[in-house]
């Protein structure tokens, strides 16, 4: 199986594939995939988690608005380019309200985003479809037939304008959001999803005056006690074998020393070129900061430069990075965009390895999936130490 097969399993095709066929299936792949990686990042400019999984969840059906539109962007892993527009509808919320004092400034990323008025526009149409929900059913299929009043009076066109609480003529935004049947659509799968998630939240009630429902209840938590207890094993099985044998370098700058050396000039080009160099020096600055958001930004703008010597070297801290982040969708994405086999080959494979395990330790149906990518990495090494950890890691995927 080529390299480029390998991965191809988690690239962002699919993800876009579920953005486009939009069903309630897709969207909850897409939630359990991306939803605590952009949360995440958007923690660290200080959103609260709450707001962040609202600026998820736009940036998520804004995204298949502009796929819908192909206008996708085609140079950065789905993750990135979500998390990107996640944090724009969060930046451009925060000055459009201008409630908090702006996060620090990144570095930009040639990654194409809508600008501010499109930002705007999307946000204001979730509002429109926010407050469309919240109408009774007629009314809400009368509106999505005819978003304009034509009859006067019209009850339910006056009712949904008040709501809106926008004066008493429909804004132009919200014509706009009635009149996009596919992305209400959307809406409300995301909508009824996230009731789903909630409700499956709920605690079973302590108390009950049925003797019956007792005993109901407490055979189900044991036999739920028992399905956990085995997928928790798993689980952590999973995640101490990466927690094991993920070592992350304790320094760019030096790990391209160390797997360069003098030969090639200590870098995969054997003169690196200034940018180059200046960019992946901030990104080491930031990088032995923990300052892995920032350290990110510097290495995109290596990685998405197409003229750049640099690409490959970009790619692999970056997937490093996701690794160590907790987001291994987004660390094979990465790891696809490699070119210079040569010095990365066997890299690739081990961590494509330990993605795969990552995963397995978030969600055991990843399990088998990590298992032959143990074997494809054994089938592939020559570095005999890794060879004995991943043969443990196997064995214990076995079990």
């Amino acid at each position: 199986m080529s390299h480029e097969q390998t991965t191809n399993e988690l690239l962002g095709e699919r993800d876009i594939e579920r953005l486009v066929t939009g069903g309630f299936d897709d969207y909850s792949a897409l939630y359990d995939q991306w939803e605590q990686p952009v949360v995440r990042a958007l923690e660290t400019e200080g959103c609260t988690p709450n707001a962040a999984r609202v600026f998820f969840r736009t940036a998520l059906l804004h995204a298949a608005e502009l796929t819908g539109r192909g206008e996708r962007s085609l140079q950065a892993p789905f993750g990135f380019w979500l998390k990107s527009l996640a944090k724009s509808h969060h930046r451009s919320w925060l000055a459009e309200t201008q409630s908090a004092r702006l996060p620090e400034a990144p570095f930009e990323a040639d990654i194409p985003l809508p600008d501010e008025a499109a930002l705007s526009l999307f946000r204001k149409k979730m509002y429109a479809w926010q407050k469309l929900a919240e109408t009774p059913d007629e009314c809400r299929e009368q509106l999505l037939v005819r978003p304009e009043q034509v009859d006067m009076p019209d009850p339910c066109h006056t009712a949904y304008v008040a709501l809106l609480n926008r004066g008493e003529v429909l804004p132009g935004w919200a014509a706009a959001a009635l009149h996009d049947q596919s992305g209400w659509e959307g809406f409300g799968t995301t909508l009824a999803l996230e009731k789903f998630r909630a409700e499956n939240k709920v605690s079973t009630p302590v108390q009950t005056r049925n003797a019956y429902l007792w005993i109901t209840v407490i055979l189900f938590v044991l036999a739920l006690a028992i399905y956990l207890g085995s997928r928790l094993l798993m689980n952590f099985d999973a995640n101490r074998n990466f927690e094991a044998n993920f070592q992350p370098p304790g320094s760019i700058m030096a790990d391209l020393k160390d797997r360069y050396g003098p030969a090639r000039g200590n870098d995969s080009t054997g003169a690196r070129p200034a940018a180059c160099d200046q960019l992946l020096q901030q990104a080491d600055l930031d990088y032995g900061r923990n300052r892995l958001e920032a350290a990110k930004d510097a290495l995109l703008l290596i990685a998405l430069d197409a003229e750049s010597v640099c690409n490959s070297d970009a790619w692999f801290y970056l997937a490093v990075i996701s690794l160590d982040e907790k987001d291994p969708a987004t660390a094979l994405q990465c790891l696809a965009k490699i070119q210079d086999l040569e010095y990365f080959g066997e890299d690739i494979y081990w961590y494509q390895a330990l993605a795969f395990v990552q995963m397995a330790g978030q969600n055991k149906i990843h399990s088998e999936k990590a298992r032959r990518a143990i074997l494809r990495f054994l089938d592939t090494t020559r570095d005999e130490e890794r060879r004995k950890k991943a043969e443990n890691i196997l064995r214990d995927l076995d079990k």
